[in-house]
């Protein structure tokens, strides 16, 4: 078993080796980045201690005889676990963990946790069922009788460039500074989006242009 954790200690992804008690034996390099706890500062402590993880709906995931290790005594498979943890300077993180076990020729369990961060395909999910759910919304006013989104409606080049912009998060006066126009010129533009469009906000104005591409 310590040949093998010397070799996990190495790989770029993050890697967390645990006893059946769950206290850490290996944090490795790639740990010590990710969550900004240093290798002494971990070993011996017990992890949930240290990851405090929960999955997607808000559960807690790293605690005292958690789930995983009782897959890992039983010798069942382990399905890999997306999870939210926070660093030691508190910033949220997105984690896929991957799991496997390994035992000494004494049949005493290390699991070994492999993980690597998504926070940003989080952020980007996160993204398209906001774009998502205004869309509905705009499909709900077509029904009520509002008038119907016009993907169609010919947006001029400064537009598009406008619009494009908006997507990208940028403030009236970046956009200004960037296109060497005025700041009522920038919500002149935007308000004819907003009309050639059909849309009655920033935002399913840039919903409605990811959709029909239309920057």
């Amino acid at each position: 078993m310590p040949e093998l954790l010397k070799d996990l200690a190495g790989m770029a992804d993050g890697v967390i080796a645990v006893e059946g008690d769950q206290r850490i034996l290996l944090w490795n390099r790639a740990a010590e980045k990710l969550l900004g706890v240093s290798a002494k500062e971990a070993l011996g402590r017990y992890c949930y201690e240290l990851m405090h993880g929960r999955n997607e709906l808000g559960a807690l995931l790293c605690r005292q005889a958690c789930r995983t290790m009782a897959l890992a005594k039983k010798g069942k498979p382990i399905p890999s676990t997306d999870m939210l943890t926070l660093t030691k300077a508190g910033r949220q993180l997105w984690l896929n963990v991957s799991h496997f076990v390994t035992r000494s020729t004494s049949n005493r369990v290390a699991l070994i946790h492999i993980f690597r961060d998504i926070s940003l395909q989080k952020a980007m999910e996160h993204l398209i069922r906001q774009l998502s759910t205004t869309l509905a919304g705009l499909g709900s006013q077509v029904s009520a009788g509002g008038r119907a989104p016009d993907p169609e409606a010919g947006l001029t080049p400064r537009e598009q460039q406008v619009l494009k912009l908006l997507a990208g998060g940028v403030s009236t006066l970046s956009m200004a500074e960037r296109l060497h126009i005025s700041r009522s010129t920038v919500r002149n533009h935007i308000q004819h989006i907003l009309s050639k469009l059909g849309t009655h906000s920033r935002l399913e104005a840039v919903a409605l242009g990811v959709r029909h591409q239309l920057f």
